[in-house]
């Protein structure tokens, strides 16, 4: 099996002339840098599983619902919604490669290929569910998991370098955006070597040091009342309080964080227009709901005579609300994709009201 062919497979000609259409070049272009940006794409994601929390990031990606159940991925392409699938790209390309790496890849195809930089990033969101749809595909019948997925591109690493076209450099774009990120923590390699360089340190300043000299004592007399050891500073009031006020909840910062969830969901909400814009808004509106469990544990936490007495949401508010929300289900196709996730998204905008 070669995962770069299977990618192809999925760009039929009909794919790359209805790509040609949308990016405004010409088909033989996009073609040459399809081929380019698919062993590219697979580069920077074998890059990033090649660490414990890369492969953590692509396998959470590959399990996001929109990719789940995808016999034929190139069909996003060719029968979808160009701007949804767009959006949806941009956010998994985003999420798993970050802008640094993004720019990256681009960067260095569109050099190689002549596109601008901008159509060439419209392209790779294009391409990335297709990508990512078709490493999907590998576990139908088996786990899907780090270990797993780190397997697979281990045994596909020949067959991409293979495809990647003589001249075209990226480096370890994957593999150093995983490094830079917060969650990636210290390289597991970087352990036994800073240990053999404080061995070396140790014994460097064993073999090399002086012999202690003598040091003459002053013999004066001790006073009658030795003065005990001043004590350690004290924090002051002022400093405490600001600690306090750093990690204890705020019932202000609780109600600014649920106006930005409703003004965010009723912004999703009124964008949504079909079936194809409820796909692009469920992975927003089921974020909102997460975020809306956050705020429920800082709540919590406010004392009993706080909550009792603070209105969150207002009536008025919540009711503009559910009459956006009764009108986008009413839209054929929308309530089978997004009615759970717009309930519970009332639910819990209800309990503050």
């Amino acid at each position: 099996m070669n995962l770069v062919e299977l990618i192809k497979d999925q760009l039929s000609g009909e794919t790359i002339g209805k790509l040609s259409s949308v990016l405004g070049e010409s088909e033989s272009k996009v073609g040459a840098t399809v081929a380019a940006a698919v062993p590219s794409l697979l580069s920077a994601l074998s890059g990033l599983v090649s660490t414990k929390g890369g492969a953590e990031k692509v396998v959470n990606a590959l399990r996001h619902p929109d990719l789940s159940g995808l016999d034929d991925p190139g069909s996003v392409l060719r029968g979808g919604s160009p701007a949804a699938v767009q959006v949806k790209g941009e956010g998994l390309l985003e999420s798993i490669l970050g802008g640094g790496g993004l720019s990256t890849i681009a960067n260095a195809l569109a050099k190689f290929t002549g596109s601008s930089s901008e159509t060439v990033k419209s392209l790779l969101a294009y391409l990335m569910p297709v990508v990512l749809g078709t490493i999907a595909g590998q576990f139908k019948n088996r786990a899907l998991t780090p270990q797993g997925l780190t397997g697979l591109f281990h045994e596909q690493k020949a067959n991409i370098a293979n495809a990647m076209p003589a001249g075209l450099s990226l480096g370890n774009v994957g593999l150093r955006h995983e490094m830079a990120s917060p969650e990636a923590g210290v390289p597991n390699w970087l352990w036994p070597a800073a240990a053999i360089a404080l061995l070396a340190l140790a014994g460097w300043y064993y073999f090399n040091r002086e012999p202690p000299k003598a040091v003459a004592v002053n013999k004066e007399p001790q006073a009658e009342n030795p003065q005990p050891p001043a004590e350690p500073a004290q924090p002051s009031v002022v400093e405490t309080s600001k600690i306090v006020q750093a990690t204890a909840p705020n019932l202000d910062d609780v109600k600014k964080d649920v106006d930005e969830v409703y003004s965010s969901a009723t912004r999703y909400l009124e964008d949504i227009k079909d079936k194809e814009t409820a796909e692009t808004a469920l992975p927003k509106l089921e974020g909102l709901n997460e975020k809306l469990d956050q705020i429920k544990k800082a709540w919590d936490k406010l004392p009993t005579d706080v909550r009792s007495k603070a209105t969150v949401v207002t009536n008025e508010s919540l009711a503009k609300l559910k009459q956006v929300s009764a009108k986008v289900l009413a839209i054929p196709g929308v309530p089978e994709k997004l009615k759970t996730a717009v309930d519970s998204l009332l639910d819990k905008l209800t309990a503050w009201s």
